[in-house]
């Protein structure tokens, strides 16, 4: 893999007509996180490029419970969906925090 300005490019061998899922991943900690998270490509030529991934900074949320309270469980939820993104649970200390999130 190279990295020159933000741009990286590997190889990968694959047939005709194989579907290939690319998503790329940190090595390392960090807040970046990837829009999209993957995308799903069909070989149709022998070489596709121009791949293009966006990497923003991911939300980090933290905060704390007073008094100081362990194993209070925190929820994130999607605003749009509802549903539950991820839950938690303060420390010994009443704090926690969780990310990154992606900004949806």
């Amino acid at each position: 893999m190279n990295q020159a300005d933000n741009v990286f490019t590997f190889k990968h061998f694959a047939q005709l007509g194989q579907s290939v899922l690319i998503e790329p991943v940190l090595l390392e900690e960090g807040n970046l996180l990837f829009y999209p998270q993957s995308r799903q490509i069909i070989m149709k030529e022998e070489c596709v490029s121009d791949i293009k991934f966006e990497a923003k900074k991911g939300l980090i949320l933290s905060g704390k419970i007073e008094p100081a309270t362990e194993n209070v469980k925190i929820k994130i939820i999607n605003n749009k969906t509802k549903e539950e993104v991820i839950s938690i649970l303060t420390n010994s200390e009443g704090k926690y925090k969780v990310g990154p999130l992606y900004d949806d």
